[in-house]
C-alpha cells in the first residue's frame, strides 16, 4: 500500500493424501458417528475421536456429514487429517464442547466444510475448500460455521471457494481480554464473513483477526444485536468491503438505547495490484440463484468500502428480503466510528468510467441516517470524487410519478460524515461532509437546505455535496410519543438556523409489506435532520405542535451544546425532562445566554410562543406539553404591594374551589390589551418565527423571494402613572409536571379543565373576576390546549387566542320598525355590547357558549310576540329574526335582557313603534268600492245607448235647430270624446265633498314625490287629477282617484241621469275615497301592499273577491296579472303586491 504496509494475497495449496485412509465401498453411504449411549442399567458409555494423519474419502450422505460428533466431550482431536469427495457435510459437531480441530483440510462437501455447535471449540489452522449448496437446503452453505459455538478459538483458518459463505460466526464478548481469533482468511465466496441476527452475547459483539478478499458481494457482511466491535480485519476488493445492519431488540416506546459501531484497526482497499479485471470479474455459478440477494450496485461502477450502515429495531426478513434491506422501527440513538482505519487504493478500476467508494450511502435505507465520525482515519491518495458520493435529487419527474404525493414536500435523506482530527480529509478540524439537500420547493427562499458557512464551505459537484471545515454538525433526532401524531398530517416540519430554510427527512415505512418494491411510503413519527452546534434553530410543525416530543443528538461530542427552539401555536409552559428528572424553566437576560447553561435548561417566550432548550452530547430531552388552561390578563395595582402573587393565587384558589398545587404563575411583565393582544397573535407570531412552505407545485413557479426572520421586537409599554401599575399576569391551571416514567397523570380531568375556563371566562366579563381579586381587569386571554378542547371536535367554532373584555353596555343598533299585525316586521332589531370606550366587544362568553339576550314586548304577554324572542351574540352583535306582534298600537317598545350567563344584568329599550291592525271592514271598502265603479260603468253605457237613439230620430231638425241646440249643450254640460276609442271621463266636483277632496289632493301630493319605479313588472307612477287629464283615458296603469260624474255626454246628445241614480252614486263615491285615504295612510306607513288604479275591471270583480280570500288565508295578497286593455269611459281599482323592502326605500 502507499504507507508501506504489505498484504498476503495468495492461492492455498493442500495435500488431501495421508497414509491412513478410511474410505467407504459404496459412495455416499459411509459416516463416521461418534457419541455417547446409556445401558438399561443406566450405565452411560461416551465415545471418543482422536485422528492424525487420517485421510476419509466417499463419506457423508444428502442428510449427514462424513464425521458426525454428538455430545462428546474434552479429549477428541482431529489433526493433519483430510477430508474430500464427501456427499454431505465435512465436520459435524453437536452438543459437544472440548474439541479440537488443527491442521486439517476438508474439499469438495456438499454442505458446510465445519458446522459446530456447543462451546470450547478450538480451529486452528484449517484449510477448508469448494463447498457446494446442497439443493434441499435453504441455509446457506459456509466453509466453516460456527455460529452456534460459544468460547471458541480460530486462529490461522483460510476457507475459499465456498459456494455462499466463507465463516459464519457468532462473534466474541467484548469484554474479553484475550485475543481468541486471529489470521483467519476468507476469499473467492458471496460473503467472506458473515453473522446474521445472533444474540447471545449481550450488548456488545465483539470480531477480529480476519482477512476478506475477491468476495462477489461483501467482504463482511454483519447484522449484529445491539453495539459491535470490528478490530483488525482487512477487506480487499470486495464489491462492498463492509456492510454491518445493528438490531436492537430491546428498544421500547419510552427508551432509547444507545448502540455503536466500531471499525479499529482496520485496512479496506477497494482494487489491490493484484486485482485482474477478467478472471476476477467473473460471476460464480450461484450468481443466478442468489440474485435477489446481491448487493447494491455502486452508481459509479466501481467497488465500495463501507455501505453506511443502518440502526433499525426491526430485524432483517431474509429470505423474503435481500441482506441490505431492513424495516423501520422505534429511533436509535446510533453512531459509526472509525478509529485508526486505512482507506486505499479506491480509483478507477476497471473501466475508464468506473469509480471506486470509500464510503456509500445505502440508497434502500429509508429509516435515520446515522452519522460516521473518523479519527486516525487515512485515506490514502484518494481523490474526493473516491471518497465519498451522495445520490442526487429526485427530479420533478419522478416526485410525479410516484404515488404518493406526500414525498412531494420532504427533504431527501441527509447523511453525515465528521473527521474529528482532520487527518482523513486533510482540513482544520472538525470537517462536515453532508450532501446537498436544497429540493425544488425550497427555491422561493435564498438560503436554503444544511446549514453553512461560506467561507468554510466547498461545494463538490461529483459527490454531490458539501465539505466543510472547521464546522461541527450534528445530527437531530425529532421522535415522540403522541399516539394522534401518526394519523395527521404534519410533514413537513421544518428548520430554521441562521438564515437557511430546510425540512427534516422523516423515517418512512412500507405501506405493503409484501411488496418490498412498493415505491409508496407512509410517514412516521420520526424525523431527523443535519444541524450546526452553538447555533439556535427553529423548529416549526405545519399543524399543532405535538404534545410529547423527544429530541437527541446524534455524533455530538459530550461538550458541544446546541439550543433548540420549538415554536408553539397557543400560550404553553412545556415540562422538560433530562432522563427522570424535571427541570424547571431558567430564567433569563437573553436567549443567547442560555448555551452558557448545562443540558435541558429551557425558557418559554411568551412573545413568541417559543420553548428554548439547551441539547448536549447524545443525551436525550423530552418535552411534555400537558393537558391545561392558560390565563393571561391585565390588571391594574394602585400600589405593588409585598406578597401580591401569592394574594392573588390564594383568592383565585378559593374562587375555584381547586388546590393551590393546580394554580401557579408563569410570567409577568409590563403591559396593557395591547400586549395581549400581541400574545393572542399566533398568525403574527408564526409569521415572524416561521417560514410558510409551499408545497403545492404552482407555488414553485417565479422568483426566489428572501426569508423574511424578524425577531420580535415588541417592546413592553411603560406604566402611564406612579400611582397605578399595569401588568400582564399569565397563569396556569393543570396538574404539576411529573417524572417521564409515569407520564403526566392529570387528576383534573378534560371536563373540568373546560368548566374552570368558562368559570373564568364569564367572570371577567360579568365583573365578578374584578370583585375576586380586589383590583382592576382589563383583558383576559383563555388558551386551551387540544386535550381541553377536545381535539378533534373543534372545526364548528374557534377554540383559542380570544380576548375577553367586560360589556358595559347594550345598545340597540337597529331600531325595530313600523308593522302590521301578525305580520314579520321589514325592520328586525339588531343590538351591540359595548366597553367602557364604546368599542364593540368580539367575545362574549366562550366559544361553546355565547351569551343569550331573550326580546319581549313592554307591558304585555309573551303570546303577543312571535318569531326568534331568543338570540346568541355572534361577534359582539345580536340579531333577532322574525319577530311580528299580534295586536296593534301606536307606541309600542322592545324590551331586551340578557338571559345567559346568570350575573349579567343588561337590558336595553327599542324606540316606539306602530302596528297597525288589518281589519275585514278595509276589504270589504275596497271590494264595495269596485262593485260600485262597475255599476256606474253599465249605468253610462246605458246612456250612451239611450243618447243613440235620440240621435237618430234629431236627424229630421234643420241645421239650424241642431246647430242651436248644440250651443245650448256645450253651455251646460261636459262632452266625453270618443277620439282614443273610449269615452273621456269628467269629475265635477261638488259641494259636500270638497272638503274631503282637499285632504285627498294633501295625501296625494305627498305619495306623487315618490319616484317613478317598476316592481315586479308593476309600474308605480305619481298620482294626481292632472296626470289624469293629461294621458287620457286610454293610457294603462293611469292611478287617479274615481270620478264623481253628474251626467255622460255624447257627440250631440245628452243622456241626464235621474236624482235618485245620482245621490245613489255620491254615496258610493264617499265610500271609495274613505277607501282610498285609508290605504294611502298605508302607503305612507311602509307597509307591503300597494292599491294603484288600472283600466277595464269590470269583468274582474270576482277575481278579486277570489284573490281578497287567498290573501286573508295566507297573510299577503299574490301579484295580480296585468291585463292589456284600454282605459274605456269607466275606471276601476286594481290591488297590486310587492315587497316590503322595495316599499320602504321608496317611502
Amino acid at each position: 500500500m502507499e504507507d508501506g504496509q504489505y498484504i498476503r494475497l495468495a492461492a492455498e495449496v493442500g495435500l488431501l493424501t495421508r497414509n491412513i485412509q478410511i474410505q467407504s465401498d459404496i459412495s455416499c453411504k459411509g459416516r463416521l458417528l461418534v457419541g455417547s449411549f446409556r445401558k438399561s442399567s443406566r450405565e452411560e458409555f461416551s465415545g471418543v475421536l482422536q485422528l492424525i494423519n487420517v485421510e476419509i474419502q466417499n463419506f457423508g450422505s444428502p442428510l449427514f456429514s462424513s464425521i458426525e460428533l454428538t455430545n462428546v466431550s474434552a479429549g477428541s482431536w482431529i489433526i493433519s487429517s483430510t477430508l474430500h469427495q464427501s456427499c454431505g457435510g465435512g465436520i459435524h459437531a453437536m452438543s459437544s464442547h472440548g474439541i479440537t480441530l488443527k491442521d486439517n483440510i476438508v474439499f469438495n462437501t456438499t454442505g458446510h466444510g465445519m458446522d459446530l455447535e456447543g462451546q470450547a471449540y478450538s480451529l486452528s489452522n484449517n484449510l477448508v475448500v469448494l463447498m457446494t449448496q446442497p439443493a434441499w437446503s435453504t441455509d446457506w452453505v459456509a466453509g466453516i460455521k460456527v455460529n452456534q459455538a460459544k468460547d471458541i478459538k480460530l486462529r490461522g483458518n483460510i476457507v475459499a471457494g465456498s459456494e455462499r459463505l466463507g465463516f459464519h460466526i457468532l462473534g466474541q464478548r467484548c469484554s474479553s481480554l484475550e485475543a481468541l481469533w486471529s489470521d483467519n482468511v476468507a476469499h473467492s465466496s458471496l460473503h467472506g464473513l458473515h453473522l446474521y441476527k445472533e444474540s447471545e452475547l449481550g450488548n456488545c459483539t465483539s470480531i477480529s483477526g480476519f482477512l476478506a478478499f475477491k468476495n462477489f458481494d461483501y467482504g463482511a457482511m454483519l447484522h449484529v444485536e445491539n453495539s459491535v466491535e470490528i478490530e483488525n480485519i482487512t477487506l480487499v476488493d470486495n464489491i462492498i468491503g463492509l456492510l454491518v445492519i445493528v438490531y436492537v431488540s430491546s428498544v421500547q416506546q419510552s427508551s432509547i438505547e444507545n448502540v455503536q459501531i466500531v471499525l479499529r484497526n482496520s485496512v479496506i482497499v477497494a482494487t489491490s495490484s493484484s486485482f485482474d479485471c477478467i478472471q476476477d470479474r467473473v460471476k460464480p455459478c450461484s450468481a443466478n440463484l442468489t440474485l435477489t440477494d446481491r448487493a447494491p450496485s455502486n452508481p459509479r461502477g466501481g467497488r465500495v468500502g463501507i455501505l453506511w450502515p443502518i440502526f433499525t429495531s426491526e430485524p432483517n426478513r431474509w429470505p423474503q428480503e435481500p441482506w441490505h434491506k431492513v424495516r423501520n422501527g422505534h429511533a436509535i440513538s446510533g453512531i459509526m466510528k472509525l478509529q485508526g482505519v486505512t482507506f486505499s487504493s479506491f480509483v478507477k478500476s476497471c473501466y475508464s468510467d468506473d469509480l471506486d467508494i470509500c464510503i456509500l450511502p445505502t440508497a434502500e435505507n429509508t429509516g435515520i441516517i446515522h452519522p460516521i465520525t473518523a479519527e486516525r482515519t487515512k485515506m490514502l491518495k484518494i481523490k474526493d470524487k473516491n471518497k465519498f458520493y451522495f445520490p442526487p435529487l429526485p427530479s420533478r419527474k419522478d416526485l410525479e410519478a410516484l404515488v404518493c404525493p406526500e414525498s412531494d414536500c420532504e427533504s431527501p435523506r441527509k447523511f453525515l460524515f465528521k473527521d474529528l482530527d482532520g487527518r482523513a480529509l486533510g482540513l482544520p478540524s472538525p470537517v462536515s461532509v453532508f450532501p446537498k439537500t436544497e429540493a425544488e420547493w425550497t427555491g422561493s427562499f435564498f438560503n436554503t437546505g444544511t446549514f453553512r458557512e461560506e467561507q468554510k464551505c466547498a461545494y463538490r459537484s461529483l459527490i454531490q455535496g458539501y465539505i466543510c471545515k472547521q464546522t461541527d454538525h450534528v445530527i437531530l433526532i425529532l421522535d415522540n410519543d403522541d399516539a394522534t401524531w401518526a394519523t395527521r398530517k404534519i410533514y413537513p416540519v421544518v428548520s430554521v438556523t441562521g438564515g437557511f430554510v430546510d425540512t427534516f427527512s422523516s423515517v418512512s415505512t412500507l405501506l405493503n409489506a409484501n411488496n418490498v418494491n412498493t415505491p409508496c411510503f407512509t410517514s412516521g413519527s420520526i424525523f431527523y435532520s443535519i444541524l450546526p452546534t452553538r447555533e439556535i434553530t427553529k423548529v416549526c410543525f405545519v399543524d399543532q405542535t405535538p404534545q410529547v416530543l423527544r429530541f437527541f443528538l446524534l455524533g455530538n461530542k459530550s461538550t458541544s451544546k446546541l439550543l433548540l427552539a420549538v415554536f408553539y401555536h397557543e400560550l404553553q409552559s412545556p415540562h422538560v425532562f433530562l432522563g427522570e428528572s424535571f427541570i424547571p424553566p431558567t430564567p433569563v437576560q437573553s436567549i443567547s445566554s442560555l448555551l452558557n447553561e448545562s443540558i435541558g435548561s429551557n425558557y418559554f417566550s411568551i412573545m413568541e410562543n417559543i420553548l428554548y432548550v439547551v441539547l448536549q452530547g447524545e443525551k436525550p430531552i423530552e418535552i411534555h406539553s400537558g393537558v391545561s388552561i392558560h390565563l393571561a390578563l391585565t390588571v391594574m395595582f394602585p400600589v405593588l404591594e409585598k406578597g401580591w402573587e401569592i394574594m392573588i393565587l390564594e383568592r383565585l384558589t378559593d374562587f375555584l374551589q381547586v388546590t393551590q398545587d393546580k394554580i401557579r404563575f408563569i410570567h409577568d411583565m409590563p403591559g396593557n390589551e395591547a400586549t395581549l393582544k400581541a400574545i393572542a397573535d399566533y398568525r403574527a407570531k408564526r409569521k415572524r418565527n416561521c417560514p410558510t412552505v409551499p408545497c403545492a407545485s404552482h407555488y414553485r413557479v417565479g422568483q426566489r423571494r428572501p426569508l423574511m426572520m424578524e425577531m420580535s421586537s415588541y417592546r413592553f409599554p411603560a406604566p402611564t402613572s406612579m400611582e397605578t401599575v399595569s401588568k400582564v399576569l399569565v397563569l396556569e391551571i393543570g396538574d404539576l409536571p411529573t417524572v417521564r416514567s409515569t407520564g403526566l397523570i392529570p387528576s383534573l380531568s378534560s371536563n373540568e379543565l373546560q368548566n374552570l375556563a368558562h368559570q373564568i371566562i364569564t367572570a371577567q366579563q360579568t365583573g365578578v373576576l374584578e370583585n375576586v381579586l380586589n383590583m382592576t381587569v382589563g383583558a383576559l386571554l383563555v388558551t386551551q390546549s387540544k386535550g381541553v378542547t377536545g381535539y378533534r371536535n373543534t372545526s364548528n367554532f374557534k377554540i383559542g387566542n380570544l380576548i375577553y373584555i367586560r360589556p358595559y353596555t347594550l345598545s340597540v343598533l337597529v331600531q325595530p320598525s313600523n308593522g302590521e299585525v301578525g305580520k314579520v316586521l321589514p325592520e328586525q332589531p339588531q343590538l351591540i355590547f359595548l366597553d367602557k370606550q364604546n368599542r364593540r366587544i368580539e367575545s362574549l362568553g366562550p366559544p361553546s357558549e355565547p351569551w343569550a339576550i331573550s326580546v319581549s314586548l313592554e307591558e304585555t304577554s309573551d303570546s303577543v310576540l312571535k318569531g326568534c324572542t331568543l338570540a346568541k351574540t355572534q361577534d359582539g352583535y345580536v340579531s333577532f329574526s322574525n319577530l311580528a306582534v299580534l295586536i296593534s298600537g301606536s307606541n309600542w317598545h322592545f324590551i331586551f335582557t340578557v338571559t345567559s350567563p346568570p350575573g349579567a344584568n343588561f337590558t336595553a329599550r327599542s324606540r316606539p313603534f306602530a302596528v297597525l291592525p288589518v281589519t275585514r271592514s278595509e276589504r270589504s271598502t275596497i271590494i264595495l268600492a269596485v262593485s260600485l265603479c262597475s255599476m256606474v260603468s253599465w249605468l253610462a253605457l246605458c246612456c250612451l245607448v239611450c243618447c243613440w237613439f235620440k240621435k237618430n230620430k234629431s236627424r229630421k231638425v234643420k241645421n239650424e235647430e241642431i246647430s242651436e241646440s248644440q250651443t245650448d249643450d256645450q253651455k251646460n254640460h261636459i262632452h266625453v270624446s270618443s277620439k282614443h276609442q273610449g269615452s273621456q271621463v269628467e269629475t265635477e266636483k261638488e259641494d259636500p265633498i270638497a272638503e274631503e277632496d282637499m285632504r285627498m289632493k294633501v295625501m296625494l301630493g305627498k305619495l306623487n314625490e315618490l319616484p317613478h319605479q317598476s316592481l315586479n313588472g308593476v309600474s308605480r307612477r305619481k298620482v294626481s287629477r292632472r296626470a289624469v287629464q293629461e294621458e287620457g283615458g286610454s293610457r294603462e296603469g293611469a292611478a287617479v282617484p274615481a270620478p264623481t260624474v253628474t251626467s255622460v255626454t255624447s257627440h250631440r246628445h245628452t243622456c241626464a241621469l235621474s236624482p235618485s241614480v245620482q245621490q245613489t252614486y255620491m254615496q258610493e263615491t264617499r265610500g271609495w275615497k274613505e277607501a282610498q285615504e285609508q290605504l294611502l295612510r298605508y302607503q305612507l306607513a311602509g307597509q307591503d301592499q300597494l292599491l294603484l288604479l288600472c283600466p277595464d275591471l269590470r269583468q274582474e270583480r270576482q277575481q278579486l273577491q277570489d284573490q281578497s280570500q287567498l290573501g286573508k288565508d295566507s297573510g299577503s295578497l299574490g301579484l295580480s296579472q296585468e291585463k292589456k286593455a284600454s282605459c274605456g269611459a269607466t275606471e276601476a281599482f286594481c290591488l297590486h303586491s310587492v315587497h316590503a323592502e322595495a316599499i320602504h326605500e321608496q317611502l
